[in-house]
């Protein structure tokens, strides 16, 4: 199995905090704003997508992932909470 190296990138203070400012704004649209009057119920694999981008988002400001990292983490983990939404456990 490759390893993937993961590089981290010096401080950025703008560049982090704006993108934790952007998932967290994300969140909030997602779960309290605009979508809840487009009938987007939190079963629907288009909530968990924009769910998992958001989140995504916030946490590569976090580790202060590279860009490239940031945009491969921020789709897998929208891609990931849509198929979870797809799923009904019992």
């Amino acid at each position: 199995m490759a390893r993937i190296p993961i590089e981290r990138q010096a401080r950025q203070p703008l560049r982090d905090g704006l993108l934790v400012a952007v998932g967290i704004a994300g969140l909030l649209v997602v779960e309290f704003g605009f979508l809840r009057g487009v009938a987007v119920l939190e079963t629907d694999p288009v909530h968990g997508f924009l769910f998992g981008c958001a989140l995504g988002t916030m946490c590569s400001g976090i580790f202060r992932a590279t860009t490239e990292q940031a945009l491969v983490s921020t789709l897998a983990l929208g891609v990931g909470f849509a198929a979870g939404a797809l799923v009904d456990i019992p």
